[in-house]
């Protein structure tokens, strides 16, 4: 059972007979117990299969019930698979409702589930940061290393030539304002650059030379049956995996000099821009230069104005956070709306 090969080719034939029976659903009367390590339904019997299917079926109904613990990872493996899903965000939302409605009659799900949705996360590539998805659930205990990740904000400005926090202007009273602006500003540059192919991740954070070999969802049947985009996912900002020809590897994430010099130009130009904005006495000129002659040759390649995207992306910011909202009491309206007919 702990052979790579046998569990690789046992994932194959789980998985199909989970997607031709991904649908079916059952009614039996018995409960039969079934234990097995790695569990997989040529493994079970009639009256285990039917077993299995029923309690499914109930689950699938918002009724998650006590049942033998390898029924259990047996559908677990089936979610990881994305049977019976529509699609992985659905699959995640599902993967999730199960976990804290059935840890509540065996905690040995918490041996692996965790590390799964974080494989989850990174495999089927969903939106958002994975950060975000564990503080929106109040997972944090689970993901000690991810806690102790600094914030991103000064992560980057430890890695970039120019600190912000140590200018004049990062005052206490300022400091939200500067950090909620980068934080936009990188968003937006971010959207506008990647439309010309350009990804400031990858000039920022590299992988290391010698990368390990990676699977997804260890200590489960898992079959990779539907073929992965090349791609780099930038865990949080301490690992970084990457996807090619379907193949996966992971390492820890190293900060390029070109990487360090992008930094400081965009939180130089976008502080300068930001203290025009608020109108700060001391102006601020940030060096085009700075920046790599391999960034400064994409940018003109794809014709595009650094500066003025970050000037912009402050404007717009800017913008927003001074706007006035006016409210209008409905009884003051009614009020004038009487008035004018009299």
């Amino acid at each position: 059972f702990y052979d790579k090969r046998i569990q690789q080719e046992n994932g194959k034939i789980l998985y199909k007979q989970g997607m031709f029976m991904k649908d079916f659903e059952d009614d039996y009367e018995k409960i039969v117990p079934y234990s097995a390590y790695f569990p997989s339904y040529q493994m079970m019997g009639y009256d285990q299969l039917r077993t299995y299917f029923t309690w499914r079926t109930r689950i699938r109904e918002g009724n998650v019930s006590h049942i033998s613990l390898s029924y259990a990872f047996l559908y677990l493996y089936e979610l990881l698979n994305n049977i019976g899903v529509e699609n992985p965000a659905d699959g995640l939302e599902k993967l999730l409702f199960f976990w804290e409605a059935f840890r509540e009659y065996d905690k040995s799900v918490d041996k692996y589930v965790p590390g799964w949705l974080k494989d989850y996360y990174i495999y089927y590539g969903l939106p958002g940061s994975f950060g975000e998805f564990v503080a929106e659930n109040g997972l944090e205990g689970y993901y000690p290393e991810l806690a102790q990740t600094e914030d991103r904000f000064d992560l980057l400005c430890s890695l970039s030539k120019y600190d912000i926090r140590e200018s004049s202007f990062y005052t206490e009273e300022r400091q939200d304002l500067i950090r909620r602006c980068f934080a936009f500003t990188m968003e937006r540059l971010k959207e506008i650059l990647e439309g010309s192919n350009i990804v400031p991740e990858d000039y920022i954070f590299q992988p290391a030379r010698n990368m390990t070999a990676w699977s997804p969802f260890q200590g489960a049947l898992f079959y990779p049956a539907v073929g992965q985009p090349d791609r780099k996912v930038v865990l949080s900002e301490r690992e970084v995996y990457l996807c090619s020809g379907n193949q996966w590897t992971f390492s820890k994430v190293i900060t390029a000099e070109g990487g360090k010099r992008l930094l400081a130009y965009v939180m130089k130009e976008m502080e300068a821009a930001l203290r025009q904005r608020t109108g700060y006495k001391y102006k601020l000129a940030a060096n085009i230069h700075i920046l790599s002659p391999t960034m400064e040759a994409e940018l003109k390649k794809a014709g595009m104005d650094l500066k003025k995207i970050i000037e912009d992306s402050v404007a717009a910011f800017y913008k927003e956070e001074t706007k006035t909202v006016v409210r209008v009491d409905p009884g003051t309206l009614e009020k004038i709306r009487r008035e004018s007919y009299a």
